[in-house]
């Protein structure tokens, strides 16, 4: 038998990332204004990339999508709260 690489034998490679769909459904929630979300999807994420990186999972495209999601969405969520705040001071200096 011949793996999907077509290699015979039934290992001796890299086992398969087992954390790309979170990181990726992490990134998603993070996207749709979840910040504990991206930031959980950025560490998770983070990990698994230093663990492909050395050899240890296959590479998976979702935890490189996971993560930029995830990243997009903590500068998005963080915009939002600068935003947020410089509205409450700009309606604290107009009241006074």
């Amino acid at each position: 038998m011949t793996n999907g690489e077509g290699e015979a034998g039934g290992g001796g490679g890299a086992p398969e990332s087992t954390k790309g769909v979170l990181v990726l459904v992490m990134g998603i929630l993070g996207l749709l204004s979840c910040l504990p979300c991206s930031i959980i999807g950025l560490i998770i994420g983070g990990k698994e990339k230093k663990e492909i990186a050395a050899g240890r999972v296959q590479d998976d495209p979702k935890v490189k999508i996971g993560w930029v999601l995830s990243l997009i969405g903590l500068i998005l969520s963080l915009l939002w709260i600068l935003l947020w705040v410089v509205g409450m001071v700009l309606a604290v200096v107009a009241n006074a």
